[in-house]
């Protein structure tokens, strides 16, 4: 059994040498987890486990992928969440919400006070876990990423039920990352956006066995289209948190993104801050921060900055003008090579301006750095045939 918590609890401890500020905000996320989720214990389950039945076909974790959970709605799916989603599921048919909170609220308790999985506040919870598989009875767990924690401890009591288990890519992977960051180590399949994607992981040792092209889950961020008109242009720099894993890099980071905005002086420009940045106050007063949603960001602006950020991906996809800031200090593809994004090289004398002037129309991407399937929902169900071949 304790070799079982080492393969759940690894992955940030192993991401932490490479990344310094990694597992300090990891954990602190975890810390989130609070007394009140606890309480869920005393959830009314066999009610619920009554309303949703036997005969469930997958599981999803969170809502990352409601886009690919809705298109299977002839299918019975369990999105496993917090009860504040139900709104997503309240008009869908075969879509149930199961409360993630008091499995979440386990594993929090797990590794903040067991040295093993071998107590009993850890059998309880891995028990109540399997029972969920066992009872639900589904064809597939469906998780984001296979490294985190909770995600791990899914997949985890998934397996002692029986249950096969699906990563699905949810970023970018980068062919000079470090092999440590990629997931798909520990799911039964990874499924991936491309063939390029494959092939990083490939190349990053996972077996070409366990993956397959799924293409892209998410839905495409339709926009009006970009103004060309400079005095009447809109520019968006898509913050990342570097300074938590790196106090030099994210210095370097200001220092681009400071220099970006001293180039427009006069025109509309935003931050959009990542989740997990922290400083975010260190912009001159006529940059606004932009709180809305990236669709809402994508819908509004027309010029896109950042550095490594899969979300310039999202940006080429919804036609307005991608551009990655590229410095080898960031360790990162050039994303123009690899078919996502146009990219500025960063050098002192830089012109961003300049720049944009030479650029005539959104970036095109080919399909062999992203497959854009016609169904996203029947793409994944032509991978079940791949499942049941492999596992013969």
């Amino acid at each position: 059994m304790k070799q079982d918590r080492h393969e759940i609890f690894s992955y940030p401890f192993e991401r932490a040498k490479e990344d310094k500020g990694f597992l300090s905000n990891y954990l602190k996320s975890i810390g989130y987890i609070g007394i009140k989720s606890g309480l869920f214990k005393y959830f009314p389950y066999k009610l619920l486990y009554k309303y949703i039945g036997n005969d469930i076909d997958y599981v999803f974790f969170g809502t990352k992928y409601i886009d690919l959970v809705r298109s299977l709605s002839s299918h019975k799916s369990i999105v496993l969440t917090s009860l504040k989603d139900i709104s997503l599921v309240e008009k869908e048919k075969n879509l149930f919400i199961f409360p993630m909170n008091y499995i979440a609220y386990g594993v929090s308790k797990i590794f903040s006070t067991d040295p093993s999985l071998e107590k009993k506040s850890s059998e309880k919870i891995i028990n109540f876990t399997v029972e969920f598989f066992k009872k639900t009875h589904p064809k597939f767990l469906i998780v984001p990423n296979d490294s985190l924690f909770i995600e791990r401890f899914l997949i985890y009591c998934a397996k002692k039920a029986g249950v096969k288990t699906i990563c699905i890519q949810d970023g970018i992977f980068q062919s000079l990352s470090n092999s440590i960051i990629f997931h798909g180590n520990y799911a039964d399949f990874m499924y991936v956006w491309s063939e390029k994607q494959k092939n990083i992981l490939i190349e990053g040792g996972l077996s070409p066995s366990n993956l397959a092209i799924l293409g892209y889950p998410y839905k495409i961020l339709t926009s009006r289209s970009y103004v060309r008109d400079y005095d009447k242009t809109k520019i968006c720099i898509l913050g990342q948190p570097w300074e938590i894993y790196d106090k030099k890099i994210g210095e370097k980071k200001k220092l681009i993104f400071d220099k970006i905005v001293s180039q427009f002086v006069g025109i509309d420009v935003v931050y959009k801050p990542h989740p997990g940045e922290k400083d975010i106050n260190y912009f001159p007063d006529n940059v606004r921060l932009f709180t809305g949603s990236l669709s809402e960001a994508i819908e509004e602006h027309d010029y896109f900055f950042s550095l490594t950020s899969t979300a310039l991906l999202e940006v080429s996809l919804g036609e307005k003008i991608a551009i990655q800031i590229y410095d080898a200090d960031f360790n990162c593809d050039i994303f123009e090579e690899i078919g996502w994004s146009y990219t500025c090289h960063f050098l002192k004398n830089t012109n961003f301006r300049q720049y944009i002037d030479g650029i005539n129309e959104s970036f095109q991407i080919d399909e062999d750095a992203l497959f854009l399937p016609e169904n996203i929902g029947q793409s994944f169900l032509d991978l079940e045939k791949f499942i049941e071949e492999e596992s013969v």
